[in-house]
């Protein structure tokens, strides 16, 4: 477990991330937010006067996905694809449901493209 975690630490300190990573990344995230949900329920019917379940799972919620648009835009870059494609978020909150799916499905594609380094060129030539 403990090398999980380093390796999950270690994610956000580098630009780029690659798929194993991106994925190991948001099942064990995933797993967490399951837990953490699980545990607000209980916490909910031991104590139900003075915990707000709404706020509590809202929270998690939207840390979950500041977290996950993070790695994200790590991932395509190392897939070599503008992060700015994330923008498309914002038709979420106005869009139709079934251009939703559609959304979805085009960013997972997206994320299990492989990794892809812009090519380099030298532009000095050598002298012969």
């Amino acid at each position: 477990m403990d090398k999980v975690l380093n390796k999950i630490t270690n994610l956000f300190e580098s630009k780029y991330c690659s798929r194993k990573n991106y994925w190991i990344f948001f099942g064990v995230s995933l797993l967490i937010l399951l837990l953490l949900l699980l545990l607000g329920i209980v916490i909910q019917n031991m104590y139900s006067y003075g915990f707000y379940i709404d706020r509590y799972q809202d929270f998690l919620y939207f840390s979950f996905l500041v977290l996950n648009i993070i790695m994200q835009i790590k991932r395509l870059r190392d897939a070599n694809i503008s992060p700015y494609f994330l923008f498309v978020y914002v038709l979420f909150i106005f869009g139709i449901p079934a251009f939703n799916y559609i959304v979805y499905i085009v960013l997972l594609i997206l994320l299990l493209l492989p990794t892809q380094r812009p090519p380099t060129t030298n532009l000095i030539k050598e002298e012969e």
